[in-house]
């Protein structure tokens, strides 16, 4: 499949056409490209793994025996193929949140995702932002891609402390936080060209000092990610967090990968986000095959939000251009040091 190359060429990031290999662009790319490429990709990945998200692996497997090559190519069997959800749609939220109010505004941010759950019909939010119940870890880890980016100049301990204040929206535990943090910190590493190589930065994150809460469960994720073979389930926000890891060790095509963790079914659109943030900071936003970026779309209750709150109210909302204006906006800010 042919990779898309329009989006620096329009910005005027990349001089030709040319498809670099990725060891050449992991060198020759700058923060804000990764930060590009990192948020864009967990749109695409959202919007990919759209198509098997709560189906069960066996169905999949009976539905398409080749690889899944395309955002539409499951759309018979989820009539929310391509759009946007609450694991793009809570990290929209939270970034226009925080470029409004210049800071991480907690009850603003929960004010909007409560306006979005409304919107959405989404109770499950509703319930966890009122703290009835145990929130899902999937909502904090949606935050991690903007808590990365809008802290790339950030000490470790400060971005560990703007993850736990993030999550503290939800009645969040431990490994909520440490989750979120594993993904936000991974990114934060790439995003500063700290390691630019997956086995380098799984090293990173298991010797012991990156910071999490308790290191032990987290250690478990990343070592069953070393291992030859997994267990195709992905129900649970820890198997998500292993396949993800297992995938980008494998080192496939862009393409294979995110048809391997969407055929998983169970939790795709997760899984599919959090692969694409991380390939996206690593290889850049023209990764992604033109194709594939231009058949996401945001969710009904999004682009209501979006119109509402700036003055888009007349334009065709984009995951794309969404990308680019949350990234400008962030990426050079203070927000999360006030």
């Amino acid at each position: 499949m042919q990779q898309g190359n329009k989006f620096l060429i329009q910005r005027g990031l990349r001089a030709s056409s040319f498809s670099y290999p990725s060891a050449i662009l992991q060198t020759s790319m700058n923060t804000i490209q990764r930060a590009y490429g990192a948020l864009l990709g967990w749109f695409v990945g959202d919007g990919f793994g759209s198509q098997t998200q709560g189906l069960d692996r066996e169905s999949i497997l009976a539905e398409i025996e080749g690889p899944i090559t395309e955002v539409y190519t499951m759309e018979h069997l989820n009539d929310t193929c391509g759009f946007s959800s609450e694991v793009s749609d809570a990290a929209v939220l939270m970034a226009m949140s925080m470029i409004s109010t210049e800071s991480l505004d907690l009850d603003h941010v929960r004010s909007s995702l409560k306006r979005y759950a409304e919107e959405s019909g989404n109770e499950e939010i509703e319930d966890a932002l009122d703290k009835a119940n145990i929130a899902p870890i999937l909502y904090p880890l949606c935050f991690a891609p903007i808590l990365a980016i809008a802290g790339v100049e950030l000490k470790q301990k400060q971005l560990k402390d703007s993850v736990t204040k993030a999550t503290s929206l939800f009645f969040s535990d431990d490994s909520a936080i440490d989750s979120t943090y594993l993904v936000t910190y991974a990114l934060h590493q790439i995003l500063n060209e700290q390691v630019l190589d997956i086995r380098k930065l799984l090293h990173v994150l298991s010797i012991g000092k990156a910071g999490f809460t308790n290191e032990e469960p987290i250690q478990k994720i990343l070592k069953q990610a070393t291992a030859k073979k997994v267990q195709p389930m992905n129900t649970t926000t820890e198997q998500t967090l292993v396949h993800v890891f297992h995938t980008l060790l494998a080192d496939d095509t862009l393409e294979d990968s995110m048809s391997t963790l969407a055929k998983l079914g169970g939790n795709s659109r997760l899984a599919c986000a959090i692969f694409g943030s991380l390939y996206g900071a690593l290889n850049g936003p023209d990764s992604f095959p033109d194709s594939w970026i231009d058949e996401i779309e945001p969710s009904d209750a999004l682009e209501t939000m979006i119109k509402r709150q700036t003055l888009f109210k007349r334009e065709t909302i984009k995951m794309e251009k969404l990308s680019v204006s949350l990234t400008d906006k962030l990426i050079d800010s203070d927000f999360l040091r006030r």
